[in-house]
C-alpha cells in the first residue's frame, strides 16, 4: 500500500507541499493582475464620468445660449441668438448688397 515506508510518505509529503506552494503562488499573481486590472479599469471609469460631465456642460451651454436674451449692436437687436440670426436674415436682403462687414458692438 501506497505511503507505508516513511521514504514513501516523506515524497508523498513534498509532493504534496510543492503543489500547494505553486497553487498559493499562481493564487497570489492571479489577485495581483486583478488588482491591476480594477485600477486599470477605474481610471477608464473616472475618465469617461469626466468626458460625460464636459459633455454635458456643452450641452447645458448650449442650451442656455438658445433660450438666454441678449442685446447686441447696440441694443438693435435683441433676443435669443435664433431670434437675432432670423431678424438679420430677415433684413439680408435689404442690405445684402454691403460686401465689408462692420466693427461687431457688443
Amino acid at each position: 500500500m501506497l505511503g507505508q515506508k516513511i521514504d514513501e510518505k516523506k515524497l508523498l509529503e513534498e509532493a504534496v507541499n510543492k503543489i500547494s506552494d505553486k497553487s498559493n503562488g499562481w493564487n497570489e499573481n492571479k489577485q495581483i493582475l486583478v488588482a491591476k486590472k480594477q485600477c486599470e479599469c477605474q481610471e477608464k471609469l473616472d475618465n469617461l464620468r469626466r468626458e460625460q460631465a464636459s459633455k454635458n456642460r456643452q450641452l447645458r451651454d448650449i442650451i442656455e445660449s438658445e433660450t438666454y436674451s441678449q442685446s447686441v449692436a447696440c441694443g438693435k437687436y435683441k433676443g435669443t441668438a435664433t431670434e437675432i440670426a432670423l431678424s438679420v436674415k430677415e433684413k439680408q436682403g435689404k442690405y445684402g448688397w454691403f460686401k465689408d462687414a462692420p466693427p461687431l458692438i457688443l
